[in-house]
């Protein structure tokens, strides 16, 4: 009896076509009422901090924003808040390239499908 073998990339599309639409493409959360409630409360200082943060933790090459989010999420820095959620930083990554400190390609939505690296212009020398 001759088995055929199926390529991951099938039985990837065959897992999606069963399970309906995948995660993957829809875009990162909203925050939570509860989230956006600690989001609000954050100090200035706080919200500089994390900016910070997020800049101290870029780099001149591509890096996925998930990447970034969780290294800075899992680090120590100076008046790092806690509980609050990693779209809120993946929000800020957004911000970060509206200013021009970043350059981003992918969807800034999706965390997971985007990368960023630091602007020519702030690469360190």
């Amino acid at each position: 009896m001759s088995r055929t073998k199926t390529s991951d990339f099938q039985l990837h599309e065959d897992i999606r076509c069963v399970g309906g639409e995948s995660d993957d493409e829809e875009p990162d959360g909203p925050l939570s009422a509860g989230q956006q409630a600690r989001v609000e409360a954050l100090s200035q200082c706080q919200v500089a901090a994390a900016d910070d943060a997020l800049m101290s933790a870029a780099a001149p090459h591509w890096q996925k924003v998930a990447r970034l989010v969780a290294e800075v999420m899992t680090s120590n820095w100076p008046n790092k808040p806690s509980g609050i959620a990693d779209v809120y930083y993946a929000q800020r990554v957004d911000r970060l390239v509206q200013k021009g400190i970043l350059e981003a390609r992918g969807d800034l939505r999706r965390m997971r499908f985007s990368e960023v690296r630091l602007a020519i212009s702030h690469k360190p020398t």
